[in-house]
Order: C-alpha cells, then structure tokens, then sequence
C-alpha cells in the first residue's frame, strides 16, 4: 500500500512541476472541415492545451496524431463546448473533423 502511495505522489508532483512558472497563452481559431483537418502540429513542448468548438456544429478530434474520423476520438460539443489538457498534455499532432456540412470554426489555445 506504502509503495502505491509514494508512487502516486511522484507522479502528482512530477505533473506539477511541468508546470511550474509562467505560462503564455497563444490562441488561434482553426478552419476545420468534413475531411481530417489539422488543428495543432506536434509539439513536445506543450504545456497546456484548450480546444474550444465556436460553431453550432460537434467537432470530434483525434489527440493522437491520427486521422480523425467523425463520431470516434474526443468529441467537442458544438456552442462552446471545451477541452482543457493541463495534465497528460497530448504533444502529438491533433486532428479533427465534423460531420456537418461547410466549414466549422475552433479556437485552440497552446500554452508554452
């Protein structure tokens, strides 16, 4: 039970370090269409990530750098749905895609 406990901890503090100091913000929005689309390039320096669909439209993301196929991966719900990665950051490339029609609008925050 001890050794559970102090690797718990590790791993807690660890994360917390990541993000020790500053960190700024850049925000862009991204153009995401009915085919995979790129929202984020990989980047193993990321420390925080934030995935804000503005569109009346879900938008469904694949974090692992893979294409994104609708209805699969992180679903982002449409009229301000988010996500906010501040711990387990993905760094690989994040794809996305919707099932509507015409294009679709993110917001997308990195933090460095």
């Amino acid at each position: 039970m001890r050794t559970w406990w102090i690797s718990f901890l590790a791993v807690v503090f660890a994360a917390g370090a990541a993000l020790a100091g500053p960190v700024t913000m850049t925000y862009t929005t991204v153009t995401v269409a009915t085919t995979s689309t790129t929202a984020v390039a990989a980047d193993p320096t990321r420390k925080l990530l934030e995935l804000t669909n503005i569109s009346d439209t879900a938008i469904d993301c694949n974090l692992a750098g893979g294409t994104a196929v609708a209805s699969q991966g992180v679903r982002i719900h449409a009229n301000g749905g988010s996500r906010l990665y501040d711990i387990g950051v993905p760094f690989q490339a994040v794809e996305c895609i919707h099932a509507g029609s015409g294009t679709k609008t993110l917001l997308v925050g990195t933090g460095k």
